[in-house]
């Protein structure tokens, strides 16, 4: 339903599924990404900059726009070693989110049509646009992508490696060579691009309108994020971010793979509310289970949606709240309140880019939080911030202008 059907995340086969998740796993374990945490600092300050413009010219910001340049800006040097610098853009390049929203959106009819594919990638893009806009989104993003697989291949076959970029790695890696054609890398760089940019700007944009929108909290936040820093330089260090109790809430045994056992508490809540990909993910069994009183029988697809598990007033009350002391709470109460948030999965089927979230989560948070202060303009959490509509990705409801806000002042 992605349209990448030779992804990893595509893939239905369990060892060919680690085969190609092995290629990938180096280049986002945590000691990678720390080793490329300059590299995120250096995106984070160019939105800083960004920002502090919007100040002068007294702009609004799309916010859901704004954090998925810096994601996407991320994203693409991490995999490509050349960054869209999407920050540069006017408008943050808002057309772009849109692409890969409606490139998503139209899984939905894939799932159902997955004979249409073909058909659509075959079609000429000047007619898918009339006849399927959102369609025709998804195939120009996949001509896009492809162009940068055959653009990485043939530097390479010319003795010019991408160092340090993912697609390099899968190259360098000891997977078959029918791994590393250009289609599979096609499908590859589709699903780490999309999956690396909206989820994680979506979950920013979130957190900042309801701090935005709740003084005492921000405040509360942003004291104890100034207890360790920032540096001389101005910057704030990953690791030490990680300690804070309330930007974090320590749960030991937690089940994310983070080495220092923390979850963050304002973070959580707001990748709870976003809840990650929003359709169901069917798993087939190849045994019989029992559940209650029912036997469901071998080769049945069970599925169960992230956003229902993570809005469940049973484990999360008044879920649509942003209720950050909700996670500390339960840390005090001896609550493993951690093992009901699914948003970026489970087991071996669990997000790749998990460390590489976090990172930019942690860090763009303290960046903007104790840097500007902002107000929201015209967005309604109704309206503009909570999820509506599975797009395969919750998206907002129809009329929404998406979650827009004044910076008003640098601090």
């Amino acid at each position: 339903m992605a349209g990448a059907p030779d992804s990893a995340f595509a893939t239905a086969s369990h060892n060919l599924h680690r085969l190609r998740r092995s290629a990938l796993n180096p280049f986002f374990s945590k000691r990678a990404i720390a080793n490329n945490e300059a590299q995120i600092k250096e995106k984070i300050e160019h939105l800083c900059r960004r920002l502090k413009e919007c100040i002068e010219n007294d702009e609004v910001v799309r916010l859901d726009a704004a954090f998925m340049a810096l994601t996407m800006d991320i994203i693409t040097q991490f995999a490509f070693g050349d960054s869209y610098n999407y920050l540069d853009e006017p408008d943050f390049k808002l057309e772009w989110k849109e692409t890969v929203i409606g490139g998503s959106a139209n899984g939905v009819f894939l799932r159902q049509f997955p004979w249409a594919l073909p058909i659509l990638k075959a079609t000429p893009l000047s007619l898918l646009q009339v006849a399927n806009p959102k369609a025709a989104r998804l195939v120009a993003w996949q001509h896009m992508m492809r162009r940068q697989a055959d653009a990485i291949l043939a530097k390479n076959a010319a003795g010019k490696k991408a160092e340090g970029t993912i697609f390099q790695a899968v190259l360098d890696s000891d997977i078959p060579l029918a791994e590393k054609t250009a289609e599979r890398l096609t499908d590859e760089a589709q699903t780490l691009v999309g999956a690396g940019s909206e989820t994680t700007a979506k979950s920013l944009a979130m957190i900042t309108f309801f701090l935005a929108s709740d003084r005492k909290k921000l405040q509360k936040l942003r004291d104890e994020i100034l207890t360790i820093g920032p540096e001389p330089d101005g910057s704030f260090v990953l690791l030490k971010l990680e300690q804070l109790p309330y930007l974090v809430s320590a749960l030991p045994g937690s089940v994310f793979p983070n080495s220092h056992c923390v979850q963050t508490a304002c973070i959580t809540e707001g990748v709870r509310m976003m809840s990650g990909v929003t359709t169901r993910l069917p798993r087939v069994a190849h045994e019989p289970m029992k559940y209650q009183e029912w036997e469901i029988p071998t080769g049945t697809p069970v599925s169960q949606m992230n956003y229902v598990v993570n809005n469940d007033p049973k484990l999360f009350p008044k879920p649509l709240e942003f209720h950050p002391e909700r996670w500390i709470e339960a840390e005090d109460s001896g609550i493993r309140l951690d093992r009901y948030m699914v948003s970026f999965g489970k087991g071996s089927r669990s997000c790749v880019g998990i460390n590489l979230a976090w990172a930019e989560l942690y860090l763009t948070l303290a960046y903007v939080a104790t840097r500007f202060d902002m107000e929201v303009y015209d967005t309604t959490a109704e309206r503009d911030v909570l999820i509506d509509r599975d797009f395969f990705v919750g998206v907002p409801k129809e009329e929404s202008k998406g979650i827009r806000v004044k910076v008003v002042k640098a601090l």
